[in-house]
């Protein structure tokens, strides 16, 4: 799994984001870190924190997150690639349990699940699937991208799990 993480000014919480990705119980993994330019150390901090050869920090001038989405997937080389915003975290088996599914469901090109919605303290504000609403659709076959479309955001930004040669 290539974890992609895109980074700006991110030092007030990238430690404790990456801690969650290495704190999974699957652990074959690579982090992808593009840093859009951040002023505030952020890749040095990852550097000091995490010297871990499956982090790879690619530095970039500040070209927001349309820009440095594609730049982290021109990086990875897993089979699957997960997303993980710098100020988002993971539970334990996020990657164990998607990675289960998608042996499950060797076609789907996109696993993802319900998230705890935090606030910057890190207390819990229900489930994106109460805020947000997650209502039953349809989401396989080629009718699957124009439900997504057509419904609007039904997943949280830190749950998605895509073959690599889905996306």
């Amino acid at each position: 799994v290539s974890v992609n993480i895109c980074a700006f000014n991110s030092a007030r919480y990238i430690v404790e984001t990456l801690h969650s990705v290495f704190g999974q119980t699957f652990q074959d993994f690579e982090v992808v870190v593009v840093d859009d330019g951040s002023t505030d150390g952020t890749p040095e901090l990852i550097e000091r924190h995490f010297p871990d050869p499956r982090v790879t920090i690619v530095r970039q001038h500040h070209g927001t997150l349309r820009v440095a989405r594609p730049v982290a997937l021109s990086h990875s080389t897993g089979r699957y690639v997960a997303f993980l915003d710098s100020d988002d975290l993971w539970m334990p088996e996020k990657l164990a349990r998607q990675i289960a599914a998608a042996a499950r469901a060797p076609d789907d090109g996109l696993i993802f699940c319900d998230c705890e919605l935090i606030n910057g303290a890190g207390a819990p504000l229900g489930l994106f699937s109460e805020r947000f609403g997650r209502p039953s659709a349809q989401l396989r076959g080629a009718s699957g991208y124009a439900e997504l479309l057509r419904r609007g955001n039904l997943i949280g930004s830190p749950t998605p799990l895509a073959r690599a040669d889905a996306l």
